[in-house]
């Protein structure tokens, strides 16, 4: 999760800086097109950092010493929960 932020917040940043190169009065055809690239290369590497890097990593806890089948059930259960959790805040 700490890494998709940083990934995230340092493209920002950068579409942040290449959007006021395009916005610059009297910009010569080349350098628009040279930034317009540059910002759609940025807006990819964002949807793919978004797509790739976790919101948040489960980690499912060892169940007590209850029997074998009991704790399959149990692990079972918590990870349809957890899914579940994380489906509601992060809908698609």
């Amino acid at each position: 999760p700490r890494a998709r932020h940083q990934g995230l917040q340092q493209i920002d940043e950068a579409l942040a800086q290449v959007n006021g190169q395009l916005r610059r009065p009297g910009l010569p055809l080349i350098d628009w097109l040279y930034w317009s690239g540059r910002r759609r290369e940025l807006r990819t590497a964002r949807w793919l950092v978004q797509q790739l890097l976790p919101v948040e990593v489960l980690v499912i806890p060892e169940p007590g010493p209850e029997s074998s089948r009991d704790r399959q059930d149990f692990t079972r259960s918590r990870w349809r929960e957890a899914c579940l959790r994380c489906l509601r805040r992060h809908p698609r």
